[in-house]
């Protein structure tokens, strides 16, 4: 009988979603196998973009009580915390390491690090983990495994792949004339190597979007003495929200009850709202309670409602379910009530570039009339990009254009099984490649933060191996007769 090569899964982004499901797959295997993160970028690897700023205030918006990467052992990350406690002390903000305290992100990205490493260490003497510096740009998928095409011009054949790319950039504001976007003087994702740009006479810059990512640009700039005027602009004039105490809540929908709509949830929303305590006013508390519930929740929405959500309410959540710790917060007003940054409610219409400025027209919510804001940068925050069939890269189009995968529903996402499977445009279930994280959020709604994918690492670990363990067996059958 001939022996069989070792299996292979390939995963494509050492990220967040990336790292987690390969420390699980290193902590769950017993049997031989070889674990392949392919990742172009090294800043990224085990950290991706959220954990890799190297600034001190870009504080996790979760306290530390609830961001083990493991959900047999919710106390991991604060255990592995404490026994860092004078480097991860950085006053003025991470002042102490405790369940309720907001370590920095970069703290964070050392964690997701040294996971993986112990992992390894702990790992099945036949268990190997490679990463390859690349970037996968092409996928065939066969019977038994697929081929990954990678920029270098090499392939990779593995058994299993696993789509762990993560958030993809913000979409372009929807100006009249695209050519504009293509100025030096427009920053169209503020995390690529070519936002680190030089401020040096700069006096004032507009910042599209008031999520956290305008949040991180604004305290950057700060930190780095740039006295210029910061504007923000939005289109419903959203700001920031901050957690803060909060009286816990039990589940106040029931979500099985059918026919269930957003009039509904919303109605009912505002009567708690409008109750005695300890519902009066606790929105807090209220959204809490649905957080283990969200994917259920939003299955059990129609369709036409989960759109009607995305058009009415998607904002709304997004600004009160992401909220900032108390200290960023607390500095981001500090730098408001200064009077350099400046808030705006409107929607950019066009960018006008000359060599000395930046002409941005705005028409206001709900107005016909429009002004004109002059300044010398723009940097777009407006939040990741979700629709596939907008996309350009290069493995995303080809999956969509073979038929291989399509968007889901909403097309704010992947349409994928329970088990995190691709279902290609034929409704068929893949055996071969399956996702988790951000590319099902169209799916599952609340997909992107450590509470979930934490949970997905685990089960998409224990259903490949489980998958190897079937095929291996039928394939040895087979060798036998």
């Amino acid at each position: 009988m001939s022996s069989r090569p070792t299996p292979v899964i390939a995963i494509i982004g050492g990220g967040l979603s990336g790292s987690l499901v390969a420390a699980q797959l290193l902590r769950q295997s017993g049997h031989p196998l070889i674990i392949k993160i392919i990742e172009r970028n090294p800043r990224f690897l085990h950290r991706g973009i959220a954990y890799s700023t190297d600034a001190s205030s870009h504080l996790l918006n979760v306290p530390a009580g609830n961001m083990s990467v493991f959900p047999d052992d919710p106390e991991h990350f604060l255990r592995w915390g404490q026994s860092r406690q004078e480097k991860l002390v950085e006053t003025p903000w991470v002042t102490a390491i405790t369940a309720s305290s907001f370590i920095s992100r970069r703290g964070y990205g050392e964690y997701i690090a040294s996971v993986v490493q112990e992992a390894e260490k702990a790992s099945h003497p036949e268990v190997k983990l490679e990463i390859i510096r690349d970037e996968v740009v092409g996928l065939q998928p066969s019977e038994t495994g697929a081929t990954l095409s990678l920029q270098s011009g090499n392939r990779i054949y593995a058994e299993k792949v696993i789509l762990a790319v993560g958030n993809f950039p913000a979409a372009d504001p929807p100006v009249s004339d695209k050519t504009c976007l293509n100025n030096a003087q427009y920053v169209s994702n503020p995390w690529s190597e070519e936002s680190k740009i030089g401020w040096d006479k700069i006096e004032s810059c507009l910042i599209v979007g008031t999520g956290l990512t305008m949040v991180d640009w604004v305290l950057n700039l700060h930190a780095s003495n740039f006295l210029g005027k910061i504007h923000v602009i939005s289109r419903r004039g959203l700001l920031p929200k901050a957690h803060a105490q909060a009286a816990k809540l039990p589940l106040w929908l029931n979500y099985k009850e059918q026919p269930l709509s957003i009039r509904s949830i919303v109605r009912q929303f505002r009567k708690l709202m409008a109750a005695p305590e300890p519902y009066q006013d606790n929105w807090r508390g209220l959204i809490d309670a649905l957080r283990p519930y969200t994917p259920d929740i939003w299955q059990a929405l129609p369709l036409p409602e989960q759109r009607r959500f995305l058009r009415h309410l998607r904002s709304y959540w997004d600004n009160h379910r992401h909220r900032l710790s108390p200290i960023t917060a607390a500095s981001l007003k500090e730098i408001e009530n200064s009077g350099q940054l400046q808030y705006h409610t409107g929607r950019v219409e066009n960018f006008e570039f000359s060599k000395e400025n930046v002409a941005v027209t705005i028409r206001a919510r709900g107005k016909q009339e429009r002004k004109t804001l002059i300044v010398d940068r723009v940097i777009n925050c407006t939040g990741t990009e979700c629709d596939y069939r907008k996309l350009q890269h290069p493995l995303v189009t080809g999956l969509l254009a073979k038929g291989w995968a399509q968007p889901d529903a909403i097309s704010f996402g992947l349409s994928v099984a329970a088990n995190g499977a691709l279902i290609d445009e034929a409704g068929h279930k893949s055996s071969i490649i399956y996702t988790l994280g951000p590319p099902q959020k169209g799916t599952l709604w609340e997909t992107t933060a450590v509470p979930e994918i934490r949970g997905q690492a685990f089960h998409l670990a224990k259903h490949l191996l489980n998958a190897l363990a079937m095929e291996s067996l039928k394939t040895g059958e087979l060798l036998t007769h």
